[in-house]
């Protein structure tokens, strides 16, 4: 369970192993002589500029990689060091007193912008990594007033919130642990919503034994003097660190591998995944904002097929490889694709994947490509409820989950693929394949709480996969209607009349998880694309 919040805990510890080092150099710097800077302004500058450089990394990788930017320690030290230079200043600096109105009426505005921030700012605003500084400089200026303002004496210095305080970090500690788990044993989706009652369960849960923790190790651990507290902290931290480096080699083994004669084949399955395949070479982008592990070309035929679209276009590259080594073919391929991208106009997560799709749609209009091929998790972006995929033209903006804004998305691919088929280029829109947590290889290993463990494969009802997915459908299919696309249907190859498989005949996975294919199915047995490079 330790693993689960390990991403949580990655960002915190890893600014206390940077500290010691950071206090470390301003002692060397205060050692040069020709410096002639105060102790006091040395820190303050270096503090500063440490804040500043990690702000721009901040500000950077909110447009070129989201996920990176959390998970970067110099993309998120910022936000300690703003703290650090509220607390230098308190012990060390604070020497002139303001005026108490000032105090007063600032302190209150502080607060008001903390609120307004946690009502009305989300993720999905344009300019959340600029209007995020608002909460945390409050903050900052909330550190640094004095104690006898109203906010600080009745609001923030109230029981209840100063309890609440005490106990944060070990309920910062249990409650990731414990909704993870919660969807583990029910095998929810990522992203199910949890009832009510779960949300309050969790809450009491974490709220008690936060506070025992607190009370019981972690106040005692803060006021222990004796060395053995060290060696009785870095040896458990050593044996968990040993195990995780076991487990990682694959040295260590999970116990369900040794259980049933297909759980190795499956667990290897997980990992079952090639692209870029060998055969494929990477397109020089005439894009600075754009890497060169957006764009990969197979062969160098002058007729190219260009597939667009996401990881659910990815999936597909072995077989294509595959195909263009074993036959001497008139036609190049290009993928065009990125992870978790929507290959839909002016839609994306950040400002770098919507460059990309616009990129990849003026590349498609080239001359030389005489065949596009579109795929992508769709019934994901077209169900609704997308509010990190958002949508930006001169005239609307909005995400995914506002259904006027869904509307103008789909009547911009339509739009799109209208304009390709106009040129006379063979459009194709490949569909979803059957996906969700039933098709998940882990789902098929059941566990009970006597520790019991159950291996089932879970074969899936066609008709209650495609009746789950209506309206995306019906979209998909409207758009190919009107745009004179083609369709594909990977359901028919994937499924027979009544179910849709997870193993082929020799009991092999088909699927690596909840929605991709395994490599070597697709290299060896997925034929429904043969067509294409015929």
């Amino acid at each position: 369970m330790l693993c689960f919040c390990l991403p949580a805990l990655f960002i915190p510890e890893s600014y206390y192993l940077i500290i010691p080092i950071f206090l470390w150099s301003i002692v060397q710097l205060e050692k040069i002589k020709n410096l002639n800077i105060s102790k006091n302004t040395l820190v303050i500058l270096c503090i500063s500029i440490s804040t500043l450089f990690s702000f721009f990394i901040h500000f950077r990788l909110s447009s070129i990689n989201p996920n990176l930017q959390v998970y970067f320690i110099f993309s998120r030290i910022w936000e300690m060091s703003m703290g650090a230079l509220g607390a230098y200043y308190m012990l060390f600096l604070q020497k002139k007193s303001i005026h108490k109105f000032t105090v007063k009426f600032g302190s209150m505005f502080c607060f008001l912008i903390i609120i307004s921030s946690l009502l009305f700012l989300s993720n999905s605003h344009k300019y959340f990594s600029i209007l995020i500084l608002f909460p945390v400089i409050s903050s900052l200026f909330l550190m640094l007033a004095s104690h006898d303002t109203f906010v600080n004496k009745k609001i923030l210095s109230h029981p209840l919130l100063v309890f609440f305080g005490l106990i944060s970090y070990p309920v910062y500690l249990l409650h990731w642990p414990c909704i993870s788990f919660l969807k583990v044993i029910h095998s929810f989706p990522s992203n199910y919503e949890l009832s009510l009652l779960e949300k309050g369960s969790i809450f009491v849960f974490v709220i008690f034994f936060g506070y025992i923790i607190y009370k019981y190790l972690e106040k005692p651990l803060r006021k222990h003097t004796s060395s053995t507290i060290i060696w009785a902290l870095l040896i458990p931290m050593g044996l968990l660190a040993s195990v995780g480096y076991t487990g990682y080699r694959s040295i260590l083994k999970p116990k369900v591998s040794y259980l049933f004669p297909n759980a190795y084949r499956i667990m290897n399955g997980f990992e079952d995944w090639q692209y870029p395949t060998p055969e494929m070479y990477p397109i020089t982008l005439h894009d600075p904002f754009l890497t060169n592990d957006f764009f990969y070309k197979i062969g160098a035929a002058q007729d190219v097929i260009l597939f667009l679209g996401d990881s659910h276009m990815q999936q597909y590259a072995p077989r294509i490889d595959e195909l263009m080594k074993k036959r001497k073919n008139k036609k190049s391929a290009v993928f065009a694709t990125r992870g978790g991208t929507c290959p839909i106009p002016n839609v994306g997560r950040s400002e770098t994947e919507m460059r990309f799709v616009k990129y990849a749609m003026v590349y498609a209009q080239q001359e030389e490509i005489k065949e596009v091929v579109v795929s992508c998790s769709w019934f994901i972006y077209l169900n609704g409820t997308q509010k990190n995929y958002l949508y930006r033209s001169a005239h609307n903006e909005g995400n995914l989950s506002q259904s006027y804004i869904l509307d103008k998305a789909v009547k911009d691919l339509e739009i799109f693929l209208t304009k390709l088929v106009s040129k006379g280029k063979k459009v194709y829109v490949i569909f979803n394949i059957p996906f969700g947590v039933a098709f998940d290889p882990k789902s098929f290993f059941k566990r009970d709480i006597w520790g019991k463990w159950k291996f089932s494969w879970n074969h899936v009802k066609r008709s209650d996969w495609m009746s789950a997915h209506l309206k995306e459908r019906k979209i998909l299919h409207d758009i190919a209607k009107k745009s004179g696309a083609k369709i594909i249907y990977p359901e028919n190859f994937l499924c027979d009349h009544h179910v849709c498989h997870v193993c082929d005949a020799d009991e092999n996975p088909v699927y690596k998880d909840m929605g991709h294919l395994c490599a070597t199915y697709v290299r060896e047995q997925a034929t429904f694309l043969d067509f294409l490079l015929k």
